[in-house]
């Protein structure tokens, strides 16, 4: 089955020197998203959202602040009990953990955190026309670590950390329920598993790729 991935961009409309460019992410045949009233709520689905945030809030462009707990409510309906990765890319990431709504834990959802509830997310580049877009340092480890390949969810937090330990530290919290997830990176020739589930310990061949099935 044929995974989604979809990118959740919420500094798309913001002023050039606050906007994030995530072009060079290929995780799949990626679709832009305008809002989260966009996510597909069909299907399972790889979920990039990378933005600015301040402590249980993030920075829309177009809204202001978004709080935690109404944008996890709009990923909760859209998604469903659908197998769902969400990546989740900017400041305070991590405190996406700690958002209480009911049977927000208990969905099978696979969170992987950019940092921890208290540090902030870094970036390269200015933003000017002249110079190199601003790009999250997680998503450039992100992609080297796919394209390098890995054995496990372990694996991947383990690589991410070792090359953004420095700055910030990315960590992976897998879902209570006890599905099996598949993520490979879009390649030419051979197509590999990223992490494949819920128990960290299980080991898998170490080749790049994305796309993601449940059972």
């Amino acid at each position: 089955m044929t995974i989604q991935f979809c990118v959740l961009n919420l500094t798309k409309s913001a002023p050039e020197s606050k906007q994030l460019n995530v072009d060079h992410l290929s995780l799949g045949d990626k679709k832009e998203l305008d809002s989260a009233d966009e996510i597909p709520k069909d299907g399972q689905l790889i979920l990039y959202i990378v933005g600015h945030a301040v402590p249980d809030a993030l920075l829309v462009s177009d809204e202001g602040l978004v709080p935690e707990d109404q944008l996890v409510a709009t990923l909760m309906d859209r998604r469903g009990s659908r197998p769902t990765l969400i990546i989740w890319d900017f400041c305070f990431a991590r405190s996406f953990e700690r958002v209480k709504n009911p049977g927000w834990r208990e969905r099978p959802y696979v969170h992987i955190f950019s940092c921890e509830a208290h540090e902030q997310s870094w970036h390269t580049g200015s933003g000017s026309p002249a110079r190199p877009p601003r790009r999250t340092l997680f998503s450039l480890a992100l992609q080297r670590v796919v394209d390098e390949g890995y054995r496990d969810w372990a694996d991947l937090e383990n690589k991410l950390q070792r090359l953004l330990g420095h700055v910030q530290h990315p960590r992976i919290r897998l879902p209570l329920s006890h599905l099996v997830y598949w993520l490979k990176p879009k390649r030419a020739g051979n197509v590999a598993p990223f992490p494949r589930r819920m128990r960290m310990g299980t080991t898998q061949p170490k080749k790049p790729a994305v796309v993601m099935s449940a059972k």
